[in-house]
């Protein structure tokens, strides 16, 4: 070629049956571990390009084969040229309209299934995958035709089993013998490429047998705090509250007030308005403070009764947890509380116990790490003037979202004390 010369090629090739996603996300996981068949991508930065250009250069008799990844090019009014890598999707993609989906009675819920057309969709059928002893209806649903980017709901009626019980929720569509059961969340910045990633489209399900004897509570806001939200699922009211609006006269509508976690820790203004707590609980309220980090918090300002934070955790989500006062109220009513409770739960066991406390608290739960010695501060109780005061450093905050029924039941005991 010569000099500023120019050359062009126009090709047709055939797309590969692949897409363009992180290859560790195609399957599902185990916990801690992703899952990964093909051995040929293990180890990879990332998913490699599934169409490359090959070019041979030949320079003084030598050949040199250079690759480059398909790219195209777009122009924006305020960018300029935009260069993109070429990416594979699937024809249809679909989506679960929530992670977890919790039934409290054998009521059916409506479940929506967003499906998405990436090329023109013409016939299919849409269903509804539920665990066995659950129930869907309908069946399936027909997909007559979508073009390419629109998108149709489906919604589906289920029946949760008896009892408690956990399982997925997938929704697939059928067409031409071909199975699409991927859920697509793009990710689009100024900074970097465009990136779609693509996974198996599941939900659980969370069959949550459970009492309580009360159906509304006062929670004070924590710090990146889901638990409202998690209570609020299950069919029980959840008022919130911030601290520069924590009156007694407005706490004092309801039987039970929750404490975010670490709601000591990031509201400077519970240092001296903690005394409101305290003459709620005085006058019979039931409060319930969640765990708060003992680095730089004056521990006595988080009960009414002497009490320390320390760094003690149980960080085996698994590990035995023993029954100290097997006959306590709170181990005992609304639910009945055993071992099979604390199944299935995520992450650990709970974090920030206390190590020391007034001999008017009484620890419920021993547990620990192997080869730890027992930690005794994980649930405290003890009664104030007409009412209740418990601190807990249990992770409702992981459990409740994930959708772990032991944890809903024992948590339900605790807004229930004293009622």
């Amino acid at each position: 070629m010569e000099t500023n010369q120019s050359w062009t090629s126009n090709e047709q090739l055939i797309i590969p049956d692949n897409v363009s996603t992180p290859y560790w996300l195609l399957e599902k996981g185990s916990s801690g571990n992703y899952k990964v068949s093909n051995p040929e991508l293990k180890g990879l930065p990332e998913t490699p390009n599934p169409i490359k250009v090959i070019f041979n250069l030949t320079i003084e008799g030598t050949t040199i084969p250079i690759s480059v990844p398909l790219t195209y090019r777009t122009t924006d009014r305020v960018t300029g040229e935009v260069i993109e890598n070429f990416q594979l999707l699937p024809k249809i993609t679909t989506q679960l309209s929530d992670e977890i989906y919790f039934f409290e009675s054998l009521n059916p819920k409506k479940i929506r299934v967003k499906v998405k057309a990436n090329s023109t969709v013409k016939g299919g059928l849409v269903k509804l995958n539920v665990p066995d002893g659950w129930k869907v209806s309908p069946d399936s649903q027909e997909l007559n035709s979508l073009a390419l980017g629109a998108t149709r709901d489906f919604i589906f009626n289920v029946y949760p089993p008896n009892g408690n019980d956990t399982g997925k929720f997938s929704a697939v569509v059928t067409q031409a013998n071909t199975t699409y059961k991927m859920k697509l969340t793009e990710i689009n910045y100024p900074h970097i490429s465009k990136q779609y990633l693509l996974e198996p489209n599941q939900s659980k399900g969370v069959k949550i047998n459970f009492d309580t004897k009360v159906k509304k509570i006062a929670y004070i806001k924590g710090a990146g705090d889901k638990v409202a939200q998690s209570i609020r699922n299950i069919g029980i009211s959840v008022t919130e509250f911030s601290v520069d609006n924590l009156l007694l006269k407005d706490i004092s509508k309801f039987s039970t007030l929750v404490v975010g976690i670490r709601a000591f820790n990031v509201n400077k203004g519970l240092t001296f308005k903690n005394e409101i707590l305290w003459e709620y609980a005085n006058q019979g309220g039931t409060v319930i403070v969640q765990y708060n980090t003992s680095r730089g918090l004056d521990s006595s300002i988080i009960a009414p009764y002497p009490i320390n934070l320390s760094r003690d955790r149980v960080t085996d989500e698994d590990s035995e947890v023993r029954f100290l006062k097997p006959k306590h109220p709170i181990l005992n009513t609304p639910n009945k509380i055993s071992s099979k409770d604390f199944e299935g739960w995520v992450q650990e066991r709970g974090l920030y116990f206390a190590n020391n406390w007034d001999n008017r608290f009484s620890a419920l739960l021993s547990m620990n790490d192997i080869g730890e010695s027992p930690k005794k501060g994980s649930l405290l109780v003890a009664d104030y003037g007409k009412g209740k005061i418990i601190y807990t450093g249990l992770s409702f905050f992981r459990e409740l979202p994930a959708g772990v029924p032991g944890a809903f039941r024992l948590f339900a005991n605790l807004i229930s004390y004293g009622q």
